[in-house]
């Protein structure tokens, strides 16, 4: 169902995902929806900067997925949010997916569980 909503992945959808019998059970289930294009239908009423924050958090691969700090400074938010209240959290929680040497984005690869 996700891969419906999300449409057709690529190549660098599915490069953080390493083993070859993953990558093709996702190739089996791949969409013949262009990627992007069905959220846009479903909801053809709803802002086009809502529609964009969907996408990016659906984003497939999580190397490339928006970080929700980001989102949250989408300007469509402006009008609800008040900067005095806004602090920065006390802890930083630390994914070892989410490190830099994990990921090789010249050649889209998970390199931290390759084989």
């Amino acid at each position: 169902m996700i891969n419906d909503l999300i449409g057709r992945l690529d190549h660098q959808d599915l490069s953080f995902i390493t083993k070859q019998e993953v990558q093709q059970y996702q190739k089996n289930l791949l969409s013949k929806n262009q990627k992007n294009q069905r959220i846009p239908c479903m909801y053809p009423y709803t802002h086009q900067s809502l529609l964009h924050i969907l996408e990016t958090l659906l984003e497939f691969n999580p190397h490339f997925r928006v970080q929700s700090k980001e989102v949250l400074k989408n300007k469509i938010f402006d009008s609800v949010r008040v900067p005095l209240l806004e602090k920065p959290a006390p802890l930083k929680i630390k994914v070892e997916n989410d490190l830099s040497e994990y990921f090789n984005y010249e050649k889209c690869k998970n390199v931290a569980f390759d084989d």
